[in-house]
């Protein structure tokens, strides 16, 4: 029993302040809960921040807005239907970017608020540069055949901890993968459904020059919600321009 007690209390040392009684200590367990967790997910809906760090935020715009999508069919790892509300402010520009994005899995629409246009076609690249940024808020491991694998399988795992996302209590796990570019991510796992809400990302910045650290945050996950397909239906707002041209 001392030596049990002795060596709960080291690993808690280890793991720094926030660690509770009952808390997982292993993190490949942990990720291949939140694998099979997120396996389960065939819809989601959540508030989501995207963002940059250090030398990175002076190159990435930032965004914010609700997001509704479906998993495709298969081993799709694209939403089958998606709908995004987002803002977008750019690192050089005070000026806030209002657009929504939405996909009924046939037909693609971005509603420019600023011009009051609406851009829609069969072709994805309808959405434009807008599309992608939508994209920045999609947590794509909800709609990935396998999820959490290279995580799983990932060259060092290391339990950092516990951390309050939101009204979340989660595990924080750093994760080095097997890969030729360095890339690190630290995981933030809710505890109660082993759902993902937070994930930094850390490469090498193209120039060699530093790192690009970026993260995606969620709040207000609902998981497997009943959503109605009229959600996922362009509706035109009054006044506003059609067209399919691609949008900028």
């Amino acid at each position: 029993m001392k030596r049990t007690m002795m060596a709960t209390l080291a690993l808690c040392i280890g793991l720094g302040t926030n660690v509770f009684a009952g808390d997982l200590t292993d993190p490949v367990e942990i990720l291949k809960k939140v694998d099979a967790a997120a396996k389960a997910v065939k819809t989601v809906s959540y508030h989501a921040r995207f963002g940059a760090e250090g030398a990175a935020a002076k190159q990435t715009p930032t965004m914010e807005g609700d997001v509704i999508f479906v998993a495709g069919e298969g081993d799709s790892m694209m939403p089958g239907k998606m709908c995004v509300d987002v803002k977008v402010k750019m690192p050089d520009s005070e000026e806030v970017r209002s657009i929504k994005v939405g996909s009924n899995g046939e037909d693609f629409y971005l509603i420019e608020h600023k011009d009051k246009t609406v851009y829609a076609d069969m072709d994805p690249a309808v959405l434009g540069r807008g599309g992608q940024m939508a994209q920045a808020l999609l947590m794509i491991e909800f709609i990935h055949p396998t999820p959490f694998s290279d995580e799983i399988n990932a060259e060092k795992t290391e339990l950092l901890g516990s951390v309050k996302i939101g009204d979340e209590d989660c595990y924080h796990i750093r994760v080095n993968y097997k890969n030729a570019n360095n890339q690190v991510a630290e995981w933030y796992m809710s505890k109660k459904d082993f759902l993902p809400r937070r994930c930094d990302r850390i490469s090498p910045m193209r120039d060699g020059n530093g790192t690009r650290h970026t993260h995606l945050i969620l709040t207000k996950l609902d998981a497997n919600p009943k959503i109605d397909d009229k959600t996922f239906t362009l509706t035109k707002p009054e006044g506003y321009t059609l067209s399919d041209d691609f949008a900028p």
